[in-house]
């Protein structure tokens, strides 16, 4: 879970006592860890002090010694209701920030803290506010591969090829629905290096019928070939079918009140999350896919 945070607040630490010892001005080296990231900001939760004898052997470990939590209320927000709120929430951070005397502000996290670092970095003059992308999701813009990917992909490997072994030793149709927000760079690679015959991510939608007609093709060819037919899909999180609006109401589809209105803001928004991914649009997602493909079946 999350490897490399505690070696990067490690390597902040260590380098700016390093820096503060050759440094020949008149300010005091002060280096403060908020406990749950944002999360403590928001809750003026008292400011932890770091040092590098407190972060010795931080490196080690997986996680963050310091805690996490999403910056949801911090974003911008697809319910223009909500814009006050998040006006008053970053308000409250950078008035907490000031009176903590922070100059400058190391954020660690993945797509949503670094939207929530840049509205801070445009409204806190005085603040010198670093971005360093940590998302297993590898969806950060101008970042060729940020670190927790590569980890991400090798475990959802080895999970696809487990599943591999038993669609193909029990016959049976096998999805595997893998995280990734809005983006299919862990599908991806995970599946690219495994065995499976579709992959479904967000960037290239496919329909209902073009994933029916694949997998059909798939099936028949393995028993035309005297095989048992098996297969397995790959499906990142919010990679519904292109056609999903003409299936929310589906009977055989069968969503909740809740995954509807999950599905319907997804795509209403152009196909993007904002924060966190609902457990709602993945489930929705899911259903669609595997229950429409069941009925064909």
């Amino acid at each position: 879970i999350a490897p490399g945070i505690n070696a990067v607040i490690d390597g902040i630490v260590t380098r700016h006592e390093l820096y503060g010892a050759k440094s020949t001005n008149r300010y005091a080296l002060r280096i403060n860890g908020y406990k749950r990231g944002f999360g403590g900001l928001e809750q003026e939760v008292k400011a932890y002090p770091l040092d590098s004898q407190g972060v010795a052997g931080w490196a080690e470990l997986g996680g963050s010694k310091l805690g996490t939590s999403r910056a949801d209320t911090l974003l911008p927000q697809a319910d223009p209701t909500k814009a006050a709120d998040r006006e008053l929430a970053l308000e409250g951070v950078i008035r907490q920030l000031r009176s903590d005397g922070i100059k400058i502000l190391y954020v660690i996290g993945g797509d949503g803290s670094m939207r929530a670092a840049h509205a801070i970095h445009r409204r806190a003059r005085g603040i010198a506010v670093v971005g360093i992308p940590k998302t297993m999701d590898n969806d950060i813009l101008w970042v060729w591969q940020s670190f927790g990917f590569m980890s991400a992909v090798e475990r959802a490997r080895e999970a696809v090829l487990n599943l591999h072994t038993e669609v193909e030793s029990n016959p049976r149709l096998g999805i595997v629905q893998l995280f990734g927000s809005d983006s299919g760079f862990v599908a991806s690679h995970a599946a690219y290096s495994a065995v499976c015959d579709l992959v479904l991510i967000p960037e290239e939608p496919w329909s209902i019928d073009e994933i029916w007609e694949h997998m059909a093709e798939r099936l028949f060819t393995r028993w035309r070939d005297e095989q048992l037919p098996y297969g397995l899909i790959v499906m990142a999180e919010t990679a519904l079918p292109r056609d999903a609006r003409q299936h929310i109401d589906s009977p055989v589809v069968n969503l909740s009140p809740k995954e509807k209105k999950a599905v319907d803001e997804f795509l209403n928004n152009d196909g993007r999350v904002l924060g966190q991914t609902p457990d709602a649009l993945r489930s929705a997602g899911l259903k669609m896919v595997s229950r429409l493909l069941q009925e064909r079946i």
